[in-house]
Order: C-alpha cells, then sequence, then structure tokens
C-alpha cells in the first residue's frame, strides 16, 4: 500500500476503540474503507488501530508497531535477481514484478 493511499481521505473525527482515543478516516475504494489511527499532532507518529474494508475488519496491536522495515528482508536470492530473470507472462508474479523504473521502498 502506498504511504499516500489516505491523501485524498475525509475525516472522520475523533473516536475511541477499546482504551485508545483514535482519529477515524473514510475513503470510498471498491468498497468503503474506514482507517482509525492513534492520536497525535504529528502524523508521522500515529499508530494504526483498525481498518474496515467491506466487510474486512482488521484490528492491530499498536504497541507491537515497528516503524522501520530492515530492507534486507526484500532481497531476492542472486539465483532470482538480475535482468535476465523475469516471471513467465502468463503468471501472476509478472504483475508484480518490477520494471526497475519503480520508487519501492525508497
Amino acid at each position: 500500500m502506498k504511504p499516500s493511499w489516505l491523501s485524498t481521505a475525509e475525516y472522520q473525527g475523533e473516536d475511541h476503540i477499546c482504551t485508545r482515543d483514535v482519529y477515524g478516516w473514510f475513503i470510498q475504494g471498491n468498497e468503503p474503507n474506514y482507517y482509525k489511527e492513534t492520536e497525535a499532532e504529528d502524523s508521522l507518529e500515529r499508530i494504526p488501530v483498525q481498518y474496515v474494508s467491506g466487510s474486512v475488519k482488521q484490528d492491530y496491536l499498536p504497541e507491537t508497531f515497528v516503524k522501520s522495515v530492515n530492507k534486507d528482508v526484500f532481497e531476492l536470492p542472486s539465483k532470482c535477481s538480475g535482468s535476465t530473470k523475469r516471471c513467465s507472462l502468463l503468471s501472476l508474479c509478472h504483475i508484480f514484478q518490477p520494471t526497475g523504473q519503480e520508487e519501492f521502498l525508497q
């Protein structure tokens, strides 16, 4: 998911989930999407608490949230990397295969 996916979301106000005060957001996609995050003045300090898309509800444990990701976990083994190793055009992999022009993980 792109970091900017909520850039056109509509602020729904403050709410309370379990013991947390949260901000709520709505954005229409293929289904209505509701996102709730911890309250913090700085948006970069907010942590996901809940995401609801249609009939799918995901609750998060904010105390387990990690803001940094080790980029090494996305490194392909050497036998899979390189410009000569490409997914079949008929595979689902092909849809997600980098073309070299992405800003992925930058």
